[in-house]
């Protein structure tokens, strides 16, 4: 990596930041990709008027797209209702006029309605998800053992929740060290929860640190994304 990350180290705004932990942030995203942990990652940090991005692994470019986990549900449901908006599908079609494999176990009941508030009965997780996540398997194979995966429960009878619904998860929103990277101070606000992404902003520094991975939170301790957002911390003390 590029020693330095070319942040206009002479502004009196910039003047404590450490570069060597800024190298250390990049490396560790360029590791982990490298080694296969992490598919794609971005790093986006920002400080006053200057910005820093790079981009990782399969993610060609800070614009790419790849797999963020259940962060993008927001914008996937905006999309939907945009659908809907347009006359393309309602509420209560039954999920086999888009996906005709999904039948049988009482899959025919299964709306898209019953989708976007989980109460689908289809299970949290897939009983393979480790296997297909260590793997970077494609979306067409989660919908594939989707299709395949017994319903837990008769549809609209129970909710549960399960990732083949659009409603945010694992986003949560605080105030205060908790919501931040270590160093951080009192007054961060940012992005905690169980996607590969962390995201904070810390007034006291005036920094922004944006850190976009393809590895679920849990799948991996210490996270790439939680070891580079230290160092960024770290970087402006």
């Amino acid at each position: 990596m590029q020693s330095g990350l070319a942040f206009g180290l002479g502004s009196p705004v910039l003047a404590a930041l450490r570069p060597e932990r800024m190298d250390e942030a990049a490396k560790t995203l360029a590791r982990a990709t490298g080694e296969g942990q992490v598919a794609a990652a971005v790093l986006h940090v920002v400080q006053g008027k200057n910005s820093f991005t790079r981009s990782f692994g399969r993610a060609a470019s800070a614009d790419a797209m790849f797999l963020l986990g259940s962060i993008s549900k927001p914008i996937s449901m905006t999309a939907l209702m945009t659908l809907i908006e347009r006359g393309e599908f309602k509420l209560d079609d039954p999920v086999k006029k888009f996906l005709p494999q999904f039948v049988g176990d009482h899959r025919d009941d299964v709306t898209m309605r019953h989708l976007l508030t989980h109460v689908s009965g289809l299970p949290d997780q897939l009983p393979e998800n480790n296997e297909l996540r260590s793997k970077h398997a494609p979306l067409s194979e989660f919908v594939e053992h989707t299709i395949r995966t017994p319903l837990q429960f008769a549809p609209g009878s129970k909710y549960q929740y399960n990732p083949s619904g659009v409603t945010p998860r694992g986003l949560g929103w605080n105030v205060g060290l908790s919501a931040g990277s270590k160093e951080c101070s009192e007054k961060t606000f940012g992005h905690t929860g169980s996607t590969g992404t962390i995201a904070w902003a810390d007034p006291a520094t005036r920094t922004i640190c944006v850190v976009l991975t393809s590895l679920p939170a849990q799948a991996m301790q210490p996270h790439p994304r939680d070891l580079a957002a230290n160092a960024i911390a770290a970087s402006v003390w």
